[in-house]
């Protein structure tokens, strides 16, 4: 369990996962930003949601990357996950599949997680 942030400096244990035909499955919050420093720069971005005089960061903003691909390319199998019903059917592939699995967890880059929100006060 990564983001992408995280896990664009180093994506080739997919490759070596897939190489050994791994049953190993990694799950990618996919939302292009790093959204973690840009609430320690300014928390109220996600309050609202780049209105205003909020904005993320350059520097927190991500290239954009086709995950699908670079997963495919080097032998796992992606899932491209946007919504709960398709995670419930995305979950319920993985328990009958084999071989190295990215489930790519996209989600808005304003989303954040409430209760770290309620923390910084």
């Amino acid at each position: 369990l990564i983001g992408d942030g995280g896990f664009m400096n180093c994506p080739t244990p997919i490759n070596t996962a897939a190489s050994h035909k791994l049953n190993i499955v990694y799950f990618v919050f996919v939302n292009q930003a790093y959204a973690i420093d840009q609430y320690l720069v300014d928390p109220l971005v996600f309050v609202d949601k780049g209105k205003d005089d909020h904005h993320y960061e350059e520097a927190n903003l991500l290239p954009v990357w086709d995950w699908s691909k670079l997963a495919d390319g080097w032998g796992a199998t992606p899932h491209d996950v946007h919504t709960i019903a398709e995670l419930s059917t995305v979950l319920a592939k993985i328990k009958t599949s084999s071989g190295c699995q990215v489930v790519l967890l996209h989600n808005s880059k304003y989303d954040f997680p409430r209760n770290l929100n309620k923390s910084k006060k």
